[in-house]
């Protein structure tokens, strides 16, 4: 069966049960859960799934309800948009500081960006992040704690509580949600206390994530909007939600690309 296929079954089955678990996936088409992870994936960067701990929901449900394909909504340019977003981010290290890096595709765009800084100290619960910056020559400090094998990443209360006895100059984490009313918020309760760790504890945290993310609440809290000291986001963010950060003294960085340049920022 082509992948094209399969994302089309996953897409079936997600309007059925509005949300999906990667072992569901890798059962019914026999595969492992690496490809159903980067099955996923694949459909997230199209705009048609957002990923939750060990699956994933639906997006545009009500488009997705009127019977178009996937490829009718595919956004070609929402991969760039991550990638500059992330480079965007990362531009604002210096040499010598101490980073609390979240888990994320944003956020490993970020780390993929950090390569040519020196004398930087990382902290992490990212095994992607880890490494990604394994050779970096930098010191990476790799919190402990319960592994997560779907999310590829590390929590639980010894992460929080090793992550509690440092602090940093930055702190770059994604959320699963962004509302006036609730602030940020994610899928998964131990990811989210360890990310309301990394913001307590940074002199300034950024929320690098895709507009898409705005409007929404995912199941548990991360802290304030007010907390976060600048937004890194696409051109989608609404006018509302501008403002909104605007009245909160949040930051607001957007990036846009076309097909001459993937890098132009406003």
């Amino acid at each position: 069966m082509l992948a094209q296929e399969r994302h089309a079954i996953i897409l079936d089955m997600l309007r059925e049960r509005k949300i999906i678990k990667i072992s569901d996936i890798a059962t019914q088409f026999g595969i492992s859960n690496l490809t159903a992870r980067r099955d996923l994936d694949i459909l997230q960067d199209q705009n048609l799934v957002r990923r939750v701990h060990g699956g994933a929901i639906l997006m545009e449900q009500d488009a997705l309800l009127a019977g178009r394909s996937a490829e009718s909504h595919a956004r070609p340019t929402q991969r760039a948009e991550i990638q500059t977003i992330g480079k965007l981010a990362a531009s604002m290290i210096q040499s010598g500081e101490v980073v609390f890096l979240g888990i994320g595709t944003t956020v490993l765009e970020v780390a993929r960006h950090m390569h040519h800084l020196t004398n930087i100290t990382v902290l992490t619960n990212s095994l992607a992040v880890i490494n990604e910056l394994a050779g970096s020559g930098n010191t990476i400090y790799v919190l402990g704690g319960i592994l997560d094998s779907n999310e590829h990443s590390i929590s639980g209360r010894f992460a929080v509580d090793m992550l509690g006895e440092f602090c940093a100059d930055w702190a770059f984490i994604g959320c699963g949600g962004v509302t006036a009313a609730h602030g940020l918020s994610d899928y998964y309760e131990p990811g989210a206390a360890v990310s309301h760790v990394m913001v307590k504890n940074a002199a300034k945290t950024v929320l690098v994530t895709s507009s898409h993310k705005f409007n929404s609440d995912a199941l548990s809290i991360v802290c304030p909007i007010s907390d976060i000291y600048m937004v890194v986001t696409d051109e989608g963010i609404s006018a509302p939600c501008r403002d909104e950060l605007n009245q909160l003294g949040v930051k607001l960085r957007m990036v846009q690309t076309t097909d001459e340049e993937e890098n132009a920022e406003r």
